[in-house]
């Protein structure tokens, strides 16, 4: 592939014959495809036309881009500041203007230019970093089953970037254009596709979740029924509640007649029509079966694998580190598994992110392929990592960033 210079490297002109080959494989959850920065891309250009012509159609709600238009003004408070129509929107075109949005291999070929090679059916891609002597292979994935397979890789750096769905996990669906907010690539994964799209598995037994969530994804999904007992509250680990709801002592009862109730799976069905919930964030949440293994999406969940063979695994969705940390690294939870960086650091890497996140976790995969360290020790892997986690959480705190989220 590239046989050229790496000016993020050493500059110079090198043969790669004796480089040594790493492959990343970077999954695309749904919703963070490379059509989805396409679309809006188009958002933006045609909210600026429209600002323009008319510094009132801020207040629109007649369509999904004036939603998304009129939910920004809304929630920075500048309907609230006594502004002229004409004011918000010369602020709003200004941020429109500046905000930008890539993919995966987006980024990367904004920061690299001719120094990486693409494939032109943009899933495949190459960078050689002559500093390190290391040729980066990179694969885009989207579908839950690729994820595991190369979970199951030896040697592989695997990277999720999407939606942790409140905790449950990574969720996968494959398409080419708009995204589809509605159906069961939300939840256990469309019929006859449950192997691609949908959640794969990491996360607590028991997870609260906005029936605002449920409603509008309108996913089939797996309630506790009050028939039985509310989820048990140990007092210390290995915990079955999530984090969200480790503390509630008092738990509501919610009928669901109809509308989502119809979504309810046939096995967790109440004769009632009556399931466990809580309110948290002045939101109705219900609690839902969930879990790591032996879960309803097996072999998709993380108890189907007995032991990673993957070097490196990232979970870049939001507030990962809350959710999946102590599932992945505490071998309370899963004594078979115990994925460890111990004895030797060079090994079961394993980073998440500290809050909501976006395409901008793709920084550290940046970051991962400019490391100037050589290649030499038996902890070149660990601190090339380490390298790109320190310098992503520094882009991420920069004063023309200004992220809340950082990389763990």
């Amino acid at each position: 592939m590239c046989e050229g210079r790496d000016r993020a490297a050493t500059g110079g002109a090198s043969t790669f014959a004796d480089y040594e080959i790493r492959q990343i494989y970077f999954a695309e959850g749904a919703q963070n495809h490379e059509s989805d920065v396409d679309v809006h891309q188009r958002w933006k250009e045609q909210s600026i036309q429209e600002l323009t012509a008319d510094p009132s159609m801020w207040q629109l709600t007649d369509t999904a881009g004036h939603r998304k238009l009129n939910g920004f003004v809304r929630s920075w408070g500048w309907d609230q500041r006594g502004w002229s129509d004409e004011e918000i929107a010369r602020r709003m075109i200004e941020a429109l203007q500046d905000s930008r949005a890539y993919s995966a291999l987006g980024y990367l070929e904004h920061r690299f230019g001719d120094d990486i090679t693409v494939e032109s059916n943009r899933t495949q891609a190459e960078y050689i970093n002559n500093s390190q002597r290391v040729r980066y292979r990179i694969n885009i994935l989207q579908s839950k089953a690729d994820f595991k397979a190369k979970l199951l890789e030896a040697n592989a750096i695997v990277l999720y970037v999407g939606h942790s769905r409140y905790g449950r996990g990574a969720c996968f669906d494959s398409y080419d254009g708009v995204v589809d907010m509605h159906g069961d690539q939300w939840g256990n994964g469309r019929t006859g596709r449950t192997n691609e799209t949908g959640l794969f598995r990491l996360g607590f037994q028991y997870i609260a979740v906005p029936v605002e969530d449920i409603e509008h994804h309108a996913y089939h999904f797996a309630p506790m029924k009050v028939e039985d007992e509310p989820p048990p509250r140990e007092r210390r680990h290995p915990f079955s509640r999530h984090e969200n709801m480790r503390w509630t002592r008092r738990f509501l009862r919610v009928q669901l007649e109809g509308g989502i109730g119809n979504l309810v799976l046939a096995r967790y069905r109440s004769p009632s029509h009556t399931y466990w919930g809580l309110r948290r964030e002045r939101k109705v949440h219900l609690v839902l079966n969930a879990g790591w293994t032996n879960t309803i999406s097996a072999p998709y969940d993380l108890g189907s694998i007995q032991q990673m063979a993957c070097r490196t695994f990232c979970h870049f969705g939001c507030s990962s580190r809350d959710h999946y940390w102590r599932i992945v690294r505490n071998g309370d939870y899963y004594p078979s598994f115990r994925w460890q960086r111990r004895p030797s650091p060079d090994s079961k890497l394993a980073y998440f992110t500290s809050a909501p996140t976006n395409w901008k976790a793709s920084y550290w995969l940046h970051h991962l392929l400019v490391c100037p360290y050589p290649n030499e020790g038996d902890d070149h892997w660990f601190r090339t990592h380490e390298y790109a986690t320190r310098m992503t959480n520094r882009q991420l705190g920069s004063r023309q960033e200004r992220m809340a989220f950082r990389i763990y």
